[in-house]
């Protein structure tokens, strides 16, 4: 366990999501707009990542939001040793929320007056919902001391303990992890 410890440290940072969940009346969206986005804003900014990650509910989808109102996700990854405890307070939410609209408001130039539901989540929101430590939702970072073949493998140094999921190769995503359940099955099954 020392050394998958000792690797681990070694791969950090990990990263944390901090989202805004949007209310949003869809006159002032765009017709244009696309219902996932990628928003490159100031590195500096929000999170040190200077990405933003934005879902838009279909118009008409009543299931996210009710006739004429449209539900906006909004998301920036901050590196996981930066968000703590002391991090969660409310002044720290509001300074992330209103980086995130202000960004926002380049892509969607109305997007203030639309919106009538404001609902933040911070990292140890996450944490509290996903059951993961630090609310980290990605696994192990992307970085290059933990892509491919320098991650984590499946195998131990235990008999019979394996490792799976989006902390070990190849690494994080919905098809990533099936990728490591199914390497696993293959060890374990003798493939």
């Amino acid at each position: 366990m020392k050394k998958i410890k000792a690797k681990t440290d070694r791969i950090l940072p990990q990263w944390a999501p901090f989202s805004l969940y949007l209310g949003v009346d869809e006159k002032v969206l765009p017709s244009e707009l696309k219902e996932n986005i990628f928003l490159l804003t100031d590195y500096n900014k929000i999170g040190g990542t200077g990405l933003l990650y934005i879902s838009v509910s279909p118009s008409g989808d009543d299931t996210r939001a009710p006739t004429g109102r449209r539900a906006v996700t909004v998301t920036c990854f901050i590196p996981r040793k930066e968000w703590n405890k002391s991090a969660q307070d409310e002044s720290v939410k509001q300074n992330y929320t209103k980086a995130i609209l202000k960004s926002l408001s380049t892509l969607i130039t109305f997007i203030d007056e639309g919106i009538d539901v404001c609902e933040a989540a911070a990292p140890l929101d996450y944490e509290k919902y996903t059951l993961r430590p630090n609310g980290i939702v990605t696994g192990l970072a992307a970085t290059n001391s933990s892509l491919g073949f320098k991650g984590l493998s499946n195998h131990t140094n235990y008999k019979n303990l394996f490792l799976i999921g989006d902390t070990c190769f190849p690494g994080f995503g919905a098809n990533f992890v099936s990728i490591s359940a199914l390497n696993l099955s293959r060890i374990i099954g003798g493939n």
